[in-house]
Parts: C-alpha cells; sequence; structure tokens
C-alpha cells in the first residue's frame, strides 16, 4: 500500500468519527423536534439510512476508473464540514415548519410529514457520507472498512462521554464541522487514487454480493435494535448507555474486520458462526442479568460506565465481530462501483428491518422469536450459494433458540410474583407483576422502572399526586395530564366533578395496555367519558395542540432516562405557559429519589424562570412544583400541611443554579452520574437537606396559607432529617413540634409511632 492510500484510510478513519458523532446529535436533535416515539425515531432513520444507500448506489452507478478519490473525498468532507456548521440554524427552521402544521397526534399523515421535513435537511449530509466507504474502499476494502468502524466507535463515545455534556447540541455541531473542514483540507493535498477495482479473489457475482449484503443489513440492525432492549433489562437506559452499547457493537466490529485481512474463514462459515452467536444470547441473557446484579454498587462513574461497557460487549460482541468480518469477506475482489452496490443494499436492508422491527416484527413475535429471525435472515445468502450444510445448521439453530425467553420472565417474577401482562411493544418492554400473597400489583417498564402500583400506600400518593394540584387550583375545568402510569393519578382528578374534559398523553402504547389491570385503583378512569387518552410524546402533544387548558399536571419521570430530561428544560416549559388558560396553573411532580441536589435546584429554577409565581409542595419522598403568573390562594384544605414554600424564597432558593435547556441536556447527562444513590434513602435525605434551607418570608402566609400547616411542615421535615442523622431523641421533639402545629399531619404521626420503641 502507498503512503497515500495510508494516508486517505486514516483520514476515512477520522472523517468516520465525524460522521458518526455527528448522527448521534442528529437523532438527538430532531427527537427534540418531532419527539420520542417510535414513529417519530423511525422516520429520521429512515432518512439517514435512505441516505446513505443512495449515497453508495451513487458511486455504484456514475463511477469511474479515472475519478481521483483523494479528491472527492475531500470535496464531501468540506461540504460535511459546512453542513454541519448550517444544521443549527436549519434545525430551527424545521421546528418552526413542524410546529406550525404538525397534528398534535400521530396518524400516517404526520409520519410522512417528518419524513418530508427531514429529507432537506439530512438526507444530503447523508447521501455523502454514504459515498465515502465505496470510494475509499479503491484503498483497501479490508483497511478501509476496520479504519470507519474504529473511527465510529470513537465518535460514539465523543460524542455521548464529552461533546454533548461538554458543548450543547449546537456547540458540538460547530466543532464537527470544523473538523470535517480541517479533514477535507488535508484529504486534497493528499497524492491522487484512482477509483481502480482492489487485487483481490472475488467471491461471485455482484448481485449475489447485494442480495447477502442486505441480509447482513436485515441482521444486523434487527439485531441491534433488540441488543439495546437486552442491555436495559439490566441497566437503566441513560443517554450514556445508549452510546455505550453502540459503541461496544462498532468495537467488536472493528476486532472482525482487522480479522477480515487474513484468508479464513470463508464467509459462510462467518454466517454461521454469526447466527449461532446471536442464538446463544437467549439463553445466555439470563445469567448477564445475575453477574451483573450488584457488581457496580459502589464503584466511581467512570468505572461505572466502563462496566456498563464490558456488559453490552458481552451481550453483542461475539455477533458483531462476526457482523464485522462479513462485510469485508464480502465486499473482497469486488470493484469499488460495486461495493457501492452492496453498501447501498446493505443499508437497504438496514432500513427495512428499522422500519419493520418496532412496528411488526416485536410486537407480533416478541424479543426471543425476533432475535432468531435475526439469525434465520443469515441462512437465506447461504441457500442462493446453495451451501445446504451450513443453511441447515443455521436454521436448526434458530429453531431451537426460538423456545427459550430472551427476557427470563419466570426468572424475574420468581416464587412471589406472576405476570400478567408481558408486552414487546415499539417503545420497550411493559410487564404487570403480582404477588401471590396479597394480590398487589405493580408496573413496570423495561424491567428497570416501577411505573406505579396499587399498593394502598402507593395508591394514597398516587391520589394526592393528582388531588393537590386540582384542590389548590380550585375552578380547573380543562386538564391536561402527561403520563399515565397505573392511571390512579388520572382518576383521582377526575373525581372533582368540576373537571369538563381531561386529556392525558402517555409516549407507551404497552402503558396504555397495562393500565387497565389497576382500575380497580383507578376508580374506573379509563372509561370516564370526560377523559381522552393520546399515545404520544407529551412534549410534542404540548408544542402542537392549539388546546388551552386550566391546569398542566407533569407526572413522575425517570429523570436519569434518555429523552426525559427534556421534560424539564427552559423551551418545553415556555410552551407549557402558552397552552395555559388565563389564570392556569403548571404543575411537576419530582421524585426526591431520582435526581440529585443540585439537578433539583436547576429544575426549580428553570420552571421558576418561566412561572414566576412558584410553589413547593412534598410529600413523603415527592416533591410539586407549582407554577402561574399570578400569586397563589389556596383553598382552606388539609392538604395544605405539604406546603414547603412560594415565590421569592423559592427564587432565592434556587439562584444560581444553572438552568436546564434543550441545547445543554444538563439534566439528561447530570442526573445518571447519581447512580450510586438513584431510588435510595440517601438520595431522598440529600435532597430534604437541601430544602430545608429554604427560609420562606412570612409575607407568603398572608396570601392565605394558615401559620399552623406551614410550620407543621416544616417540623416534619426537621424530625425527617433528624432521624436519618440517628439524633433519634431531637427527631422526637420536630416530630412532636409538627403534630402540635398541625395535629392532623398523618405522616408526622406515623413517623412519631416508627420511633416509639426506638433507642
Amino acid at each position: 500500500m502507498t503512503d497515500a492510500r495510508r494516508l486517505l484510510v486514516l483520514l476515512y478513519g477520522a472523517a468516520a468519527l465525524t460522521g458518526q458523532a455527528g448522527s448521534i446529535i442528529w437523532m438527538k436533535r430532531l427527537a427534540l423536534v418531532m419527539g420520542g416515539t417510535v414513529t417519530a425515531v423511525a422516520a429520521v432513520l429512515t432518512v439517514i439510512l435512505s441516505g446513505y444507500a443512495i449515497g453508495g448506489l451513487v458511486v455504484g452507478r456514475y463511477g469511474r476508473d479515472d475519478w481521483n478519490v483523494t479528491r472527492r473525498f475531500a470535496g464531501i468532507q468540506v461540504f460535511l464540514g459546512a453542513w454541519f456548521l448550517a444544521l443549527p440554524v436549519l434545525f430551527d427552521r424545521v421546528e418552526s415548519v413542524y410546529a406550525a402544521v404538525a397534528p398534535p397526534v400521530d396518524t400516517p399523515g404526520h409520519a410522512a410529514l417528518r419524513v418530508a421535513l427531514t429529507i432537506p435537511i439530512l438526507l444530503p449530509p447523508a447521501a455523502a457520507m454514504g459515498a465515502v466507504f465505496p470510494l475509499v474502499s479503491a484503498a483497501g476494502v479490508s483497511r478501509v472498512f476496520a479504519a470507519g468502524v474504529s473511527g465510529s466507535l470513537a465518535g460514539v463515545l465523543i460524542a455521548t462521554l464529552l461533546m454533548l455534556p461538554g458543548f450543547g447540541v449546537a456547540g458540538s455541531l460547530v466543532r464537527l464541522g470544523a473538523a470535517n473542514g480541517i479533514v477535507g483540507l488535508a484529504a486534497w493535498l493528499l497524492p491522487a487514487v484512482r477509483l481502480a477495482k482492489p487485487e483481490s479473489v472475488s467471491h461471485g457475482p455482484a448481485g449475489r454480493a447485494c442480495l447477502t449484503g442486505a441480509a447482513l443489513g436485515i441482521a444486523l440492525f434487527l439485531a441491534e435494535i433488540l441488543w439495546l432492549r437486552l442491555v436495559f433489562l439490566v441497566v437503566d437506559q441513560t443517554a450514556y448507555a445508549e452510546g455505550i452499547v453502540v459503541g461496544a457493537v462498532f468495537l467488536a466490529m472493528a476486532g472482525g474486520a482487522l480479522w477480515a485481512s487474513h484468508p479464513k474463514p470463508a464467509l459462510p462459515v462467518v454466517l454461521v458462526a454469526t447466527a449461532v452467536a446471536q442464538c446463544l444470547l437467549i439463553p445466555g441473557m439470563v445469567w448477564l442479568a445475575r453477574g451483573w446484579n450488584g457488581l457496580a454498587r459502589d464503584a466511581s462513574f467512570p468505572v461505572f460506565l466502563l462496566l456498563e461497557f464490558l456488559l453490552a460487549t458481552a451481550v453483542v460482541g461475539l455477533p458483531s465481530i462476526g457482523y464485522g468480518l462479513a462485510v469485508p469477506r464480502l465486499c473482497a475482489g469486488l470493484c469499488p462501483r460495486a461495493v457501492g452496490r452492496v453498501w447501498a443494499a446493505h443499508y437497504l436492508g438496514g432500513m427495512v428491518a428499522s422500519l419493520l422491527a418496532p412496528f411488526a416484527v416485536i410486537p407480533a413475535i416478541g424479543m426471543t422469536a425476533a432475535l432468531a429471525l435475526a439469525s434465520t435472515v443469515l441462512a437465506l445468502p447461504l441457500l442462493l450459494d446453495r451451501r445446504w450444510a451450513h443453511a441447515a445448521t443455521v436454521l436448526v439453530v434458530s429453531a431451537v433458540a426460538a423456545s427459550g425467553d430472551v427476557t427470563y420472565r419466570s426468572e424475574a417474577a420468581g416464587r412471589e410474583e406472576r405476570i400478567l401482562l408481558h408486552r414487546d411493544d415499539g417503545d420497550g418492554l411493559v410487564e404487570v407483576f403480582e404477588r401471590i400473597d396479597d394480590g398487589t400489583r405493580s408496573l413496570l417498564s423495561s424491567r428497570r422502572r416501577q411505573e406505579g402500583g396499587d399498593g394502598p400506600e402507593q395508591v394514597a400518593v398516587e391520589r394526592l399526586m393528582g388531588c393537590l394540584p386540582v384542590l389548590l387550583h380550585g375552578t380547573a375545568r380543562e386538564v391536561l395530564v402527561v403520563g399515565l402510569g397505573t392511571g390512579v393519578t388520572v382518576g383521582a382528578m377526575l373525581g372533582d366533578p368540576q373537571i369538563r374534559r381531561l386529556t392525558c398523553v402517555e409516549i407507551s402504547p404497552g402503558v396504555m395496555d397495562a393500565a387497565p389491570f389497576f382500575d380497580r385503583a383507578s376508580g374506573g378512569a379509563l372509561h370516564d367519558p370526560r377523559a381522552r387518552y393520546v399515545v404520544q410524546d407529551g412534549r410534542s402533544f404540548i408544542r402542537l395542540t392549539r388546546d388551552r387548558f386550566d391546569l398542566i399536571l407533569q407526572e413522575l419521570f425517570f429523570a436519569y432516562r434518555a429523552g426525559v430530561g427534556s421534560l424539564y428544560a427552559d423551551e418545553h416549559y415556555r410552551r407549557c405557559r402558552d397552552r395555559l388558560a388565563p389564570g392556569g396553573r403548571m404543575a411537576q411532580w419530582i421524585s426526591l429519589a431520582q435526581i440529585g441536589p443540585e439537578e433539583l435546584r436547576s429544575v426549580v429554577r428553570t420552571f421558576q424562570g418561566v412561572f414566576p409565581h412558584t410553589s413547593l409542595w412534598r410529600s413523603r419522598a415527592y416533591l410539586m412544583l407549582l407554577g402561574g403568573d399570578r400569586p397563589l390562594v389556596p383553598p382552606a384544605v388539609a392538604e395544605l400541611r405539604h406546603f414547603l414554600a412560594a415565590d421569592d424564597a423559592v427564587a432565592a432558593w434556587a439562584a444560581g443554579a444553572p438552568i436546564n435547556t434543550e441545547d445543554n441536556l444538563l439534566v439528561e447527562y447530570q442526573a445518571p452520574r447519581m447512580f450510586r444513590w438513584l431510588n435510595t434513602f440517601e438520595l431522598v435525605i440529600g435532597n430534604l437537606r437541601g430544602l430545608a434551607a429554604i427560609r420562606q418570608d412570612a409575607t407568603v402566609l398572608a396570601h392565605g396559607l394558615p401559620a399552623g400547616p406551614s410550620a407543621g411542615a416544616r417540623r416534619l421535615l426537621e424530625g425527617m432529617l433528624a432521624q436519618a442523622e440517628g439524633d433519634l431523641e431531637t427527631a422526637r421533639l420536630a416530630l412532636r413540634g409538627a403534630l402540635e402545629a398541625d395535629p392532623g399531619n398523618d405522616e408526622a404521626r406515623q413517623l412519631l409511632m416508627s420511633l416509639a420503641g426506638a433507642r
């Protein structure tokens, strides 16, 4: 290989880095514009994969042997650099058009609109990226492919771990644009490399290679969708974890691509080994889950990410090595024009899998059968090549594996519970568990997140979450709720006869299917004629609806989950404010066990910056932010004992905290760093200690907040903190003070009773 070809391969690796990092950021930004529903993500992904395929087809059809590859590569990189620099403006323009014309609910027309708006901003750069590999393959397919997947690995990790947390969306795009420009200028200075056929042995006609490439694309993209879901049965689906899983795929594929420089094994053997490795995951997933439990409990955050990377590699590693080996094996001996056609077929297969997997394949047959199907697809090129024994091996192994359960549901239920609902929908796994001893039920998504339940204490909390904002508003007629869960909160709100219409928006179809299992606890909320239920991203619905509401309630969300941080963003709260009727109120519930103290202050400051008259209300481990454009004059109800602070006191407490925006994604990238304390009593106490520092101005009480419940709430908080610190005598004194100020404070009474025999 000449020096020019070596340098070209290195520059291609750098271009793959910027391209993959850019793709991560595109998906993140367009999810903010068009929503995080399965249909929205599929629309964006369809355009990107179509662009990659078009780029390959252009080279395959119009490429000529006398093309100067280095100059064309350089031109593409300069073009991409300029496009990246323009993307922040283009995204803003698309966002304006989308908000003006899109309907608030998902329909086939809405999906088509998403595609139509994505094409002009992402199809050109995606097509340019898709043309690069076939062009540069003139420098040697195996080396170029290895450089590409290695660069993609670096791009995923840099975008996920450094760029988005450090520079936000717009800042990252600007830096990537500059990097592409530098790569382009460096390539322009290289000596010419012509689009000539590499000297190697051909593996058959390009037409058959295209069919094999399409099969590999279908199998790989279907498997990758499933791998993500399986990893998120074991670890939380954070923005970091998403990047780590994709990075693990590229790492293993890079190993396979480096192996491709050796003559063995042959492509049929690679396909069989890849299919078998995928099927082994079906019985092996339960062992990986068992091995993970407790492994990262005391790790630092960098070590935790490394352990997540090792888990992801254990899930995706062996089959990904096979895919990384198969693609260069397939393209070896083909001229760059033929490589372009195979590359296009590969991404067209990936596009088909990305469309069918969430909407048809996984909901219809489940994750286990879908993973077996991904292996079965690899038998198709073997059948076309009349490799009967190889194909039979793949088909038999896939059929046997399909009888297993990759989601290990019996292990998850154990002997104490049974599973009433197990749904693999387009948004993830949703399950309803029922305890055998007392019949209480729990709703879980991706097995990591409890969305609610019908235990007595849990129902009491969920009902309060609905009743409190309705009571404090006093005259709400039109209500919007973001998040359904078990429906208990919605049912509590519908208990107010003044409510004429309640709209509930839920992003997960599986959660909608699970809600009827909690009809008794919710009071039949799903059947109330005043309520309508919409399956849609709550952010998108609020952006697109033209309705106005007296009260908007955002239910509890998992702040550390990928994509959820934008529900606490300044831009989203402003859209909520614009959808309020005159005198309307916005309510936001937050779990004090799922967000760090600094992130909590950031959310409060962001909320209070939009709603200047903000009050804080606490019940157990939950905090409610209630905001509007005028001071709160609450009715005389017992629930006032949950009051903590309002207006100036809230602003003073949150002053100096950074604002969470859709560009800086502060909550999305900071909340997961509290992984060691998520859902722990220690995190609740840390947040309560911070809230105890609020000094409420006495003038607030003049607006109708009685001194008794307010003083009782503060004494209760003091008692909880003293109990957590082991100072039981101080805790008893504070809890007695809470009951003296507010004799109806049941939470203080229960805590005091629990301390009666403690020493």
